[in-house]
């Protein structure tokens, strides 16, 4: 699917689908990397299935790869810098716990700034890093994080609005209902940053982006309006939560985020000019689709460029 969406040009739509073949280069040099792989596709199977083999298959994995990062770190060097980044964002992707999920959280921040500090030859670690001079918190701090969320609850509930009652995106439907959810949650916690470890936590809920919708990858793969639509919004949620949640700001590559919503809006774009120019439906209608089409895609746009500049 990974290559699928290469051939496609579709991975730079998403965070997720840009580093996974990235990941998938340096599991061939690193068994507990391929064992972290494989815990992802074991869990995404069981979800799938609701099969318990393929759950017990999971925690296997799991278990060889967390030892194998473990051993890894013990005898820790720079030549293992990418492997253990890329180990530890899939297991953080797939924590059963929060506390987990902080703990490899903080452990990816930590070698992320061991590379920043010593200037580490690392390709992997650098895709997540910040560009010079350039920093997330910086540029959204000063920025109310209150509004920022409503502005962020405003355009998802607009798509689920949209999207009403429809079959054919009921993984869209749950995803979209998961972030409306949990956007309400982190309002109503304050605009007060608590500890480093509680921050982290506070992200658990939205680790998991892939598993809301089961064939996001051959929906995107697809070029799927409403799936690339979703995954623009999802990166707004991080935009959004940067300000009051700073502590995630570097392991969740912030800096690289406004890039996939400019890419999908480009997207977007050229599908417009594509059904423009066949003309196999009525004008009226394609008119109407697209300008909807624009409007929603406006709110992910305008955190983008809050992040981006004038």
């Amino acid at each position: 699917m990974c290559h699928r969406l290469e051939e496609c040009q579709s991975h730079e739509l998403a965070f997720g689908t840009l580093v996974l073949p990235e990941i998938l280069k340096i599991a061939v040099s690193y068994d507990f990397v391929r064992h972290s792989v494989c815990t992802l596709g074991a869990r995404h199977m069981a979800l799938l299935t609701r099969s318990a083999s393929m759950v017990y298959v999971e925690y296997h994995h799991r278990g060889l790869a967390l030892k194998g990062l473990r051993q890894c770190l013990e005898n820790f060097s720079d030549e293992h810098i990418e492997a253990v980044i890329a180990a530890s964002l899939l297991l953080s992707w797939q924590a059963p716990k929060s506390d987990e999920y902080a703990h490899t959280m903080q452990g990816i921040c930590s070698v992320l700034h061991q590379v920043k500090a010593e200037n580490c030859r690392s390709t992997f670690s650098h895709l997540l890093l910040p560009a010079k001079n350039t920093e997330v918190a910086a540029q959204l701090a000063q920025m109310d994080p209150d509004i920022l969320l409503d502005r962020a609850k405003q355009v998802i509930s607009e798509m689920q609005q949209t999207l009403g009652r429809s079959e054919s995106y009921r993984g869209i439907s749950l995803g979209i209902k998961e972030l409306k959810i949990y956007i309400t949650n982190l309002r109503m916690q304050g605009s007060n940053p608590p500890s480093t470890h509680r921050q982290l936590t506070t992200l658990f809920p939205i680790r998991n982006w892939m598993f809301w919708i089961p064939n996001a990858f051959e929906q995107l793969a697809q070029k799927d309006p409403f799936t690339m639509l979703f995954f623009a919004c999802y990166e707004m949620i991080h935009l959004a939560i940067a300000p009051l949640l700073p502590a995630g700001n570097l392991p969740l590559a912030l800096s690289i985020r406004p890039k996939f919503i400019e890419r999908i809006n480009c997207e977007f774009l050229v599908l417009a000019q594509s059904v423009m120019v066949a003309n196999q439906f009525p004008l009226e209608d394609v008119t109407s689709t697209l300008q909807l089409f624009r409007n929603l895609m406006a709110g992910p746009l305008r955190y983008a460029k809050l992040y981006n500049g004038p």
